[in-house]
């Protein structure tokens, strides 16, 4: 297990390893949880706190946690990895690969997802609507729908962290908008009910 601090965070992390990432500490740039080539298992990441620089790359075999702290920057969430967002910030731009799957249930986020696959990412809270319009499908509590968010229009609603949003896409592929919190969206996203909304 590797505490950051006190401990110094090194530029990759393995099978069977532990980091957590908490208020005073940094991992720095181009960050590798778990190896490149997929290989790794067991690999797991929680930041409460602190700060990661730009380029930080979840692979295959990883499960990053984050409740608190701030991305500063990409955050790359490979095939056959698993990021869970309750809290903190995220940077400049969330990249989702095909079998990868990012859940956000909190914090703030923006500006962009870039290029993300279909069902890799889940927005959990309620109050979901596209322009305006309730999403069908989402009566009881963990009740989940997959969206395929048409060019032009907005999806929005409130984070089960309390964050309220609004995101539009501005091509097949990228999806920007704007919240009290973030800019941000996805071209294929799930939603999920959440008991707090």
């Amino acid at each position: 297990m590797i505490n950051v601090p006190p401990d110094a965070a090194s530029s990759s992390i393995g099978s069977d390893t532990q980091l957590n990432l908490g208020e005073g500490g940094e991992i720095g740039r181009s960050f590798q949880a778990g190896a490149e080539d997929g290989t790794s298992t067991n690999v797991q990441v929680n930041i409460s706190g602190g700060t990661v620089e730009p380029y930080f790359h979840a692979n295959a075999g990883s499960t990053v946690t984050m409740s608190g702290g701030y991305i500063n920057g990409e955050l790359y969430a490979g095939s056959g990895s698993v990021v869970d967002v309750s809290g903190g910030r995220l940077g400049v731009f969330v990249h989702t690969d095909e079998g990868s799957d990012v859940t956000i249930s909190g914090g703030e986020f923006g500006p962009s997802f870039r290029r993300p696959a279909p069902n890799t990412v889940t927005l959990v809270g309620g109050d979901f609507a596209i322009d305006g319009l309730p999403i069908a499908g989402l009566d009881n509590v963990g009740d989940e729908v997959t969206v395929d968010i048409p060019v032009n229009a907005v999806l929005s609603g409130v984070l089960a962290g309390g964050n309220p949003f609004a995101f539009a896409p501005y091509n097949d592929e990228n999806f920007h908008g704007t919240s009290a919190t973030s800019r941000s969206a996805a071209r294929w996203l799930t939603v999920r009910r959440s008991a707090s909304i």
